[in-house]
């Protein structure tokens, strides 16, 4: 596991956390204390996150490998990361960790108070993770009365929003390419206000099998929540169109 911790620089490789996690003891100012944890990308136990049954190309030593099955996080996000597995799924953490150790090599490479240099599939990597968290919320929001949300859905969105929350002006992604992140947080803004919309202009109804429907909502609401996701695809449209493609780099076209 120190190894594991070292690779991303000692810092959370949840997507554009960075938390730092290992400082100094209060209790003896000549050791440093870990508040890291290396988290399974596939669970060791049979009942775990992601376990092995859905993942047989995996071995029973390379489980046991933190190289090759995990990845290290904050306190905060080994809980956010265990307890949704869907949403966080193998794949996407197996991304997120090499990211992370991309980065710290280029921070220990340049210094950090240089600009990181990051070339377009870098950035197009962000980018596209980021549309596919708005994608996991989006399609979750039924407004049609007798439309359903299961649990999975509210599970997924909600992790989905709690990873959105990342992209802020503060991480990494800023001092790479602001425009990146402006377009970033408007959309994050413009979300928030139609999940915002979604509860308050609409009823549900638990079924008690974990099912809950859509058995009201306010006059309008169904025109004002097309209007709303035409303008939120919008920004998803630009940010794809700009930056999955690299047009950043190349000057955008006209």
């Amino acid at each position: 596991m120190r190894a594991l911790a070292a690779r991303t620089g000692h810092t959370c490789a949840y997507l554009e956390c960075g938390k730092i996690t290992s400082i100094r003891s209060l209790d003896d100012d000549t050791k440093a204390i870990s508040i890291g944890v290396g988290a399974h990308e596939v669970a060791a136990g049979k009942k775990g996150p992601r376990p092995q049954s859905e993942h047989p190309d995996i071995t029973e030593e390379q489980i046991r490998c933190a190289r090759t099955n995990g990845i290290w996080l904050c306190a905060d996000h080994a809980i956010i990361v265990d307890r949704n597995p869907r949403f966080h799924d193998r794949a996407k953490l197996q991304e997120w960790q090499r990211l992370a150790e991309e980065t710290a090599a280029q921070g220990a490479r340049y210094g950090r108070l240089r600009p990181i240099t990051v070339g377009p599939d870098q950035v197009a990597a962000r980018a596209r993770m980021f549309i596919n968290a708005i994608r996991d919320v989006l399609p979750q929001l039924p407004f049609r009365i007798g439309a359903t949300m299961d649990s999975h859905q509210v599970q997924q969105m909600r992790g989905a929003l709690v990873m959105l929350a990342g992209f802020g002006p503060l991480h990494p992604m800023f001092g790479i390419e602001a425009g990146l992140v402006a377009s970033q947080n408007q959309a994050i803004d413009d979300l928030r206000a139609f999940v915002a919309f979604f509860e308050d202009r609409t009823l549900f109804v638990p079924d008690g099998n974990g099912i809950l429907q859509v058995v009201d909502n306010k006059p309008g609401t169904r025109i004002e929540a097309e209007q709303r996701q035409v303008a939120l695809w919008g920004h998803i449209h630009t940010i794809g169109r700009r930056w999955v493609q690299g047009e950043a780099y190349y000057g955008p076209s006209v």
